[in-house]
């Protein structure tokens, strides 16, 4: 006759499973966000700089508008990404509206002070970026988190878990 493994000895090694399985998906998780995050950062800073450059290079036209928002278009589109995949809002699109409402027309040809304004913008909507990022995954509170971005899968391990249970429960029952 087989021998049953006892329950307690049986729920343990499935938590342990089910625990290393949820560190393994975090890290992984958690490395892929941050590589994203990191590109969007990159493609923001290269949007800046390339429109500091115009900025230098010659008088503002309708086309160097045009790419700056078909490049701005491109970062909130890679932030939606990022917070369809995390499952949650780590920053809002709605950062991004500030570069859309650089106007260079309050400014003189090629002023310093617009330069530095629109550095500042730039740099204003990288922070804001890291701080979502920052906020979302290493500021939050380990269950408040694990419970914003794993609840389907915490259900079904509990879900799960009771099923096992019972089922050992029914079957050393009937021996």
């Amino acid at each position: 006759m087989i021998e049953f493994v006892s329950e307690n000895k049986l729920f343990i090694a499935v938590l342990g499973w089910i625990y290393s399985t949820y560190l393994s998906y975090r890290s992984g998780r958690r490395t892929e966000v941050s590589r994203l995050k990191d590109r969007l950062v990159d493609k923001v800073e290269k949007a800046g700089q390339w429109y500091v450059d115009s900025i230098k290079g010659a008088a503002l036209d309708s086309m160097t508008e045009q790419i700056l928002t078909n490049k701005v278009s491109q970062c909130e589109t890679r932030l939606r990404q990022i917070n369809t995949y995390v499952g949650c809002e780590i920053c809002s699109v709605e950062i991004f509206k500030s570069l859309r409402d650089i106007d260079p027309s309050q400014y003189s040809a090629n002023s310093r002070q617009f330069i530095c304004d629109v550095h500042e913008i730039f740099a204003s909507t990288i922070d804001k970026i890291e701080e979502g990022y920052d906020l979302h995954f290493v500021k939050s509170n380990f269950f408040a988190q694990l419970w914003r971005t794993q609840k389907d899968f915490l259900l079904g391990a509990v879900i799960a878990l009771e099923s096992i249970y019972f089922f050992f429960k029914y079957v050393s029952n009937l021996f």
